[in-house]
């Protein structure tokens, strides 16, 4: 697997053929990143995902150390980064994750709202 310098992990659309649950591709994110790393601290490495994360992956992502999280649209009801829950940002300050949320969020909401539809249709 050749990854983009720079990139230390890529998860897309695997968890439709995972069957594995609770599986969220975040966790496979950080899994990847620390083993690429050698390194379960992903302290200097940024998450960007098109989805708000769940507790689950807010908690992982807390003990993973990463220095921000990226997010497109908001989950009103699972998010974990300030929609519905507010996971991170708490805690000694020097183990505190900077999230952005919202960027592009209209247009990823609506590739979301895609995404869904279609896989309804299988």
């Amino acid at each position: 697997d050749h990854l983009t310098p720079g990139i230390l992990a890529a998860a897309a659309g695997l968890a439709i053929l995972l069957p594995v649950l609770p599986f969220a591709l975040e966790m496979l994110a950080l899994r990847q990143a620390a083993a690429n790393l050698q390194d379960w601290r992903l302290s200097e490495a940024s998450l960007y995902v098109t989805l708000e994360p769940c507790l689950m992956c807010a908690a992982a992502i807390a003990e993973s150390r990463l220095r921000r999280v990226v997010f497109s649209a908001y989950d009103p009801e699972r998010g974990a980064l300030g929609s519905r829950h507010h996971v991170l940002g708490q805690g000694p300050e020097s183990r505190r994750t900077e999230v952005l949320g919202g960027l592009l969020e209209e247009e990823a909401s609506a590739l979301l709202k895609r995404f869904f539809l279609s896989r309804r249709d299988v």
